[in-house]
């Protein structure tokens, strides 16, 4: 009898053979900002990286209709300081035209970032 390989088992699905677990959980992702913004919700969160959550976290992006590059909305989805850090790290200056962050886990650093973010905007 066959060993099921180790990927299978941690994966509960098929991967192509020479994917890696970061591979593939950034290929779940429309984008890539989206996969580097997981990352950085899960350090927040204290979440385990998982493709379970991966696909919850995903999940939540699609309902709150983060479906361009210009508009986001992250209201409630327990973002704090990765979070934003990752997402301005990611996004040109000038490039947003909305950005929901309501009921989220900000700190005073996290709003000095998104005065500077609104600042570039002008």
């Amino acid at each position: 009898m066959e060993e099921e390989s180790s990927d299978n088992i941690n994966f509960g699905m098929e991967l192509e053979k020479g994917t890696n677990f970061k591979e593939y959980i950034i290929n779940l992702f429309q984008r890539p900002l989206y996969a580097e913004l997981f990352f950085a919700w899960c350090k927040d969160c204290q979440e385990t990286i998982t493709v379970e959550s991966a696909k919850y976290f995903r999940e939540e992006l699609v309902l709150r209709g983060n479906r361009d590059s210009k508009n986001f909305n992250f209201k409630a989805m327990r973002v704090s300081k990765n979070f934003l850090l990752a997402f301005i790290g990611n996004i040109p200056p000038g490039r947003i035209n909305s950005l929901n962050l309501s009921d989220n886990l900000l700190n005073d650093l996290c709003m000095h970032s998104i005065k500077n973010l609104i600042s570039a905007k002008k």
